[in-house]
């Protein structure tokens, strides 16, 4: 969910604009378009970038999708077809979209190289 990727991103930190920090590094710690590479890359490209988690890419790259709904961000359900949150930010656009606190929406239905996921895998105890 948004909340929770916003959690790993940020560390709980309100200061961290970026997973890494505060201030911006141009090209050094994501793939934006600052980076020029103008593709996707293999996840750990840019371990600089990390958030203080360990979760690699958090910005850049790909935007992420979260399971919640955009207009009703309480709604987590799978269901239905609204537009659901994308954070991180890819390597289509710049550093504005990769900040921990952008949000933008799709829909489930459209897909394109500049959207993915990211897989959580949870103990149930």
């Amino acid at each position: 969910a948004e909340w929770e990727w916003q959690w790993a991103a940020t560390g709980g930190n309100p200061d961290n604009t970026y997973p890494w920090g505060p201030d911006w590094e141009n090209g050094r710690r994501c793939n934006t378009t600052e980076s020029g590479l103008s593709r996707t890359t293999a996840v750990g490209m840019y371990p600089h970038g990390s958030a203080a988690c360990g979760a690699l890419d958090m910005s850049g790259n790909v935007f992420e999708w979260c399971l919640n709904e955009y207009e009703k961000p309480a709604n987590a359900g799978t269901g239905g077809d609204a537009r659901r949150v994308l954070r991180g930010g890819s390597w289509y656009y710049n550093q504005l979209n990769a900040r921990a606190a952008f949000r933008s929406r799709n829909y489930p239905y459209y897909r394109d190289n500049i959207y993915g996921f990211r897989v959580v895998c949870a103990s149930p105890i």
